[in-house]
C-alpha cells in the first residue's frame, strides 16, 4: 500500500510540468510539429473513432478557412489553460484553436472579435448535445464567420508576415529586410532571400592617377568580406533548416511516451522507467536550449535512438499489465 502511494506521488511530482495534470505543455510540442490540421485528446477521453471523425473534421474545416485548425480534448485540464498555445505556436489570422473538456470550451481565432467567439461558444459550446457534434458546430460555425470577415488590410501585418514565412529558416535581420521589400513590391520573399548580402558597392569613380591602387585594393577587400560573409549566411540558413528536424524526432518520441502513460504507474518497474524517461527527456532541453550545430544534429539522432528504447521499454511494460 505504502509503495503505491510513493509511486502516484512521483508519477505526480515528475509529469506536473509537463502533462496535464499540466498538459499544455506536451500538448504544445505536438502541436509544434503538426500540419494543418490535428487532434490531441488526452488519455481516457474519446475513443478512435470519434478522434477520426473529429481530425475529418479539422481537415475540412482548414481547407475552407485557410488556416491551422486545432481540436484538444483534455477533460484534467480546464478549456482556458489552453488559450496560451494560440500566441505560444505564433498563430494568427485564420488559425483556429478549440479547446474542450467535455463541458466547458475555449475558442482561438486571430480573425475574430472576442464578441464573435463568445456568441459561437454560446450558441454552440454551451447549448446541448453530444461533445462531438458541438465541436463539429462551433468548427462550422467560425468556417461561417471567417468566411463573413472582410480582410481589414490588404497587407500582412508584421506578425501575420512573420507567421507566414517563419519556415524560411530567415534571422532577424533578414526578416525586417524582406518585410520592408513586401511592403513595397507586395512580394513574399523567396529562396534566394535566406541569404543575406552586404549590399550593393557605389559605382566606382574614375580614379585620379595617385589613388587607383587604393580604391582598387578597397574594392577587393569588400568583395572578399561580402563572400565570406555569403558564405557564413548561407551555412547559417542551412543549419538552421536541419536543426529543427533533428530536434523534432526524439520530441515527438518523448511526448508519445509520456501521452501514454495512463494506468503505467500499476507497473512494478514504473519508478525505473519513469526514470530512464527523465533522463532523455532532460538531455533533449539542455540539447534545445543550444545553439544550432552539427554536434547539436549528431546529439540529436543519438538522443532518437535512446528515446526510442525508452518508448520500447514502456510499450513491453505495457504488455505485461493486459
Amino acid at each position: 500500500m505504502l509503495h503505491r502511494l510513493l509511486t502516484r506521488l512521483v508519477l505526480l511530482t515528475l509529469l506536473a510540468p509537463t502533462l496535464a495534470f499540466a498538459y499544455p505543455s506536451q500538448v504544445r510540442e505536438l502541436l509544434k510539429n503538426a500540419g494543418q490540421s490535428f487532434v490531441v485528446r488526452a488519455p481516457g477521453t474519446i475513443d478512435d473513432l470519434t478522434k477520426k471523425e473529429l481530425e475529418l473534421t479539422a481537415q475540412m474545416t482548414a481547407q475552407k478557412t485557410g488556416g491551422k485548425v486545432y481540436f484538444v480534448i483534455d477533460n484534467k485540464t480546464k478549456p482556458s489553460d489552453y488559450d496560451l498555445l494560440y500566441t505560444d505556436l505564433s498563430l494568427t489570422g485564420h488559425d483556429v484553436v478549440i479547446a474542450s473538456d467535455g463541458p466547458g470550451w475555449s475558442l482561438q481565432c486571430g480573425s475574430l472579435t472576442a464578441q464573435q467567439k463568445q456568441d459561437i461558444l454560446n450558441r454552440e459550446g454551451m447549448a446541448g448535445g453530444k461533445p462531438l457534434d458541438r465541436m463539429k458546430a462551433i468548427a462550422n460555425d467560425v468556417s461561417n464567420a471567417l468566411a463573413n470577415t472582410k480582410a481589414v488590410a490588404a497587407q500582412l501585418s508584421w506578425n501575420e508576415f512573420q507567421h507566414a514565412n517563419r519556415d524560411r529558416g530567415l534571422s532577424p535581420a533578414q526578416m525586417s529586410d524582406a518585410y520592408a521589400r513586401y511592403k513595397q513590391t507586395g512580394a513574399m520573399p523567396g529562396v534566394a532571400a535566406t541569404v543575406a548580402t552586404t549590399g550593393q558597392l557605389a559605382p566606382v569613380q574614375k580614379p585620379s592617377s595617385g589613388h587607383g591602387g587604393l580604391i582598387f585594393l578597397g574594392v577587393l577587400v569588400m568583395a572578399i568580406a561580402g563572400i565570406v560573409f555569403w558564405r557564413r549566411r548561407k551555412r547559417d540558413a542551412t543549419l538552421a533548416q536541419e536543426w529543427a528536424p533533428a530536434l523534432e524526432a526524439p520530441t515527438q518520441i518523448m511526448t508519445a511516451v509520456y501521452m501514454n502513460l495512463d494506468g503505467m504507474e500499476k507497473h512494478p518497474n514504473f519508478s525505473a522507467l519513469m526514470d530512464q524517461a527523465t533522463a532523455v527527456q532532460q538531455k533533449l532541453d539542455a540539447l534545445k536550449g543550444q545553439s544550432p550545430s552539427r554536434e547539436g544534429i549528431a546529439r540529436a539522432q543519438s538522443l532518437t535512438e535512446e528515446a526510442n528504447r525508452v518508448r520500447l521499454s514502456f510499450d513491453q511494460a505495457r504488455r505485461t499489465l493486459r
